[in-house]
């Protein structure tokens, strides 16, 4: 994944964690990251429909799980 692919999906999702909905507005500490909505390790892609916005503590609750 690019690094401009990663900035893109963020601007998509308005840098607001798809799942709790905090963001860097609300929330100046967050550290965001990219998430492949169906895992790699269960047939996902790397292509903009399977990517979305996660916090890091969303990110790691979700773990590799659909």
């Amino acid at each position: 994944m690019t690094p401009a692919l990663r900035e893109y999906i963020k601007k998509r999702d308005h840098y607001t964690c798809q799942i709790c909905g905090d963001n860097i507005c609300k929330n100046s500490d967050i550290i965001l990251e990219i998430d492949h909505i169906i895992p790699v390790s269960k047939g996902g892609e790397t292509v903009e429909y399977n990517l979305q916005t996660l916090c890091r503590t969303c990110n790691r609750k979700k773990s590799n799980k659909i």
